[in-house]
């Protein structure tokens, strides 16, 4: 989660019933929800009249908490939750009274506005920024507009007179002016951006703002203003989930993990946290977006975890107003808090899947969201212990796509919890990153994390097609890939299983910001055509554009193999880099410089309505 200047104590967060029918459109919610219609309005300032939030006296499945904050005035926290669009306000003092309320279909993230009583959140399955106050009995939602689809961030500047939104499928960053005395947020400008981003922060002066790669490690200076990348980093990073600014303004404090292709899937790299580390990186700002290549220089690293004991998926963080920091570890139940100076972080054993950490305004207790049984842990910062642990309401029984959903993302499956599925497959996607297991029958060859989404009755699986089911690949993955310390059992298999063929495939990028219209429909149609014509088809076969089939394409890895399976091509827009070994950076390398399966040269214009097609998909 985002988090603003840890110098700011009141910027501590950097960050009746549910209709049974709307679970159906949530089960992709961790890798956001694509079941609204894919075109949609452009971002508007026209709000939605003021309205109290309806309360809720229990729900029909799980919550998912996403996000945790200290309400403004300190008294309260409020949790977001992801798979129901309600809200938490939950009591910091004892018997820490608990009031839930909905307000819209999905809450993915909450930012407390520095000098109001005010609050925002956004909703990616309505598309909607929120504006709120929180009052003794509920919520009243004072105003909501329509940025770019699938808003997934917020981040909120110094003096809170501006927001910025992340839109991961539209690839798309907005800005917002909090006037004094305004009624809504007013629109600033949209940029177009060439990742799909997550977390995001504004840096000390609220000019310029960090902009991180939802999936890989591409951190983005861009200047708020005018929307100009300042310096575009490929850090070695992937699952971004974490970014604060320290107390004096100098360093990016991110949370991350770090895939190895040079380390083999085998039980001795994956002890030593050499295949999967998971990590907490200080970052120089000033070196971070100055023109030096070296991004290192005068920053540093806590690595998260140790053998025997791995910290499997950092997520949120928070700096405190004493300088002190900490991280939710969601894949292992643990949060870890510390100082930038500390040679490590303290441990805490906390409740499922913490995902969000936020300090109180003094810095004395830390408020921990867990994701996976809708609780909340309150913990004395100087004890470092946990003070009470509190429910958040009923508790529905999982469904089999629930429980796989939380099995994706623990740790415990792996050998001394270094990684979980979700630490290649982030949001059941792909990091983008190379790893070398021996799902090809060798070692030496790595291969480019495939994405899960979209991935259900695509089978055969892997890159060699040597699996025949869903289930198998899961086992194999669990057992070999990650050193499993014991089998999944055949429920644990069948309940992951079920939660991947949940997973749709992304909309495409242009559909995601509603830019199809006439004359790129004419260029999707004659690129389907060169697609047909160039014999792309009989690899890409069917709606599904993939094939049970293993061919040779001309591509030959380190050992020699040369028959590939094809991945299904939906949601191709949203990936990158391409094929095995992920040596083509985008699409246009692929059928320009690499000349992919092409016989003859395509003309330019046909080289462009081939890629248009592909984008479209």
């Amino acid at each position: 989660m985002s988090r603003r200047l840890a110098r700011r104590p009141s910027s501590s967060h950097g960050r009746s019933s549910t209709a049974p029918g709307r679970f159906a459109s949530l089960t992709l919610l961790t890798a956001v929800s694509f079941a609204a219609s894919l075109v949609g309005p452009p971002p508007t300032c026209a709000s939605e009249p003021e309205r109290s939030a309806e309360i809720v006296a229990s729900v029909s499945h799980r919550r998912l908490p996403s996000s945790i904050i200290v309400a403004p005035g300190g008294e309260r926290v409020i949790v977001g939750h992801e798979a129901t669009g309600t809200l938490s306000l939950v009591d910091i003092r004892p018997p820490h009274r608990i009031v839930e309320v909905r307000v819209g279909g999905s809450v993915a993230d909450l930012e407390a506005i520095p000098g109001t009583d005010l609050f925002a959140s956004v909703d990616p399955v309505d598309h909607r920024l929120r504006l709120h106050r929180a009052s003794e009995s509920g919520v009243v939602t004072l105003a909501e507009v329509a940025p770019p689809q699938y808003p997934v961030q917020l981040a909120v500047s110094q003096d809170g007179t501006r927001l910025a939104v992340a839109s991961l499928w539209s690839r798309q960053l907005s800005t917002w002016r909090l006037a004094a005395g305004a009624s809504a947020p007013e629109h600033e400008r949209t940029f177009d951006l060439p990742i799909a981003p997550r977390q995001l922060q504004f840096l000390p002066g609220d000019r310029r703002l960090i902009v991180a790669d939802a999936f890989g490690g591409r951190l983005l200076g861009i200047d708020a203003d005018s929307g100009q990348v300042l310096r575009d980093r490929d850090v070695p990073a992937h699952k971004i989930r974490g970014l604060a600014i320290t107390a004096d303004g100098r360093r990016l404090v991110m949370s991350h993990q770090m895939l190895n292709g040079l380390a083999h899937a085998i039980r001795n790299d994956v002890h030593w946290g050499l295949m999967m580390s998971n990590d907490l990186r200080w970052l120089d700002l000033d070196v971070l977006l100055g023109p030096t290549e070296d991004f290192y220089h005068d920053s540093h690293m806590h690595p998260l975890g140790q053998p025997g004991a791995g910290m499997a998926d950092p997520a949120g963080i928070a700096m405190s107003s004493r300088g002190e920091v900490a991280v939710a570890i969601q894949g292992v139940d643990r949060v870890l808090i510390g100082r930038e100076e500390d040679f490590s972080l303290d441990p805490i054993a906390v409740g499922p899947g913490p995902v969000d950490v936020a300090f109180s305004d003094d810095g004395a207790s830390l408020f921990v969201a867990h994701r996976w049984d809708d609780s909340i842990s309150i913990i004395d910062v100087e004890q470092r212990d946990p003070v009470v642990r509190l429910p958040l309401g009923n508790l529905p029984d999982e469904t089999p796509i629930e429980q796989g959903r939380r099995l994706f993302h623990q740790g415990r499956l792996a050998h001394d919890g270094w990684m979980s599925c979700a630490s290649c497959h982030v949001d059941g996607h792909s990091n983008g990153h190379l790893n070398d297991n021996f799902s090809d029958g060798s070692f030496g060859a790595p291969k480019r994390v495939l994405t899960l989404l979209g991935v259900a009755e695509t089978e055969p699986l892997a890159w060699n097609g040597k699996q025949p089911s869903l289930e198998a690949q899961v086992r194999a993955s669990i057992e070999a890939t990650m050193q499993a310390p014991e089998p999944p059992s055949d429920a644990e298999v069948a309940a992951i299983a079920a939660f991947v063929r949940s997973l749709p495939a992304p909309p495409s990028v242009d559909a995601a910001r509603g830019r199809i219209d006439e004359v790129l429909r004419e260029s999707i149609a004659r690129g389907e055509a060169v697609f047909r014509r160039s014999g792309c088809s009989e690899c890409h076969a069917g709606d599904r554009f993939t094939s049970a089939e293993t061919y040779d394409v001309g591509l030959v890895d380190e050992q020699g193999n040369r028959r590939f399976n094809p991945p299904s091509l939906r949601g191709l827009s949203q990936r990158g880099p391409y094929l095995h070994d992920g040596r083509a950076a985008d699409l246009e390398q692929l059928f320009g410089e690499l000349k992919h399966q092409l016989d003859e040269p395509l003309s330019e214009a046909d080289r462009a309505d081939l890629i248009t097609f592909l984008r479209s998909l």
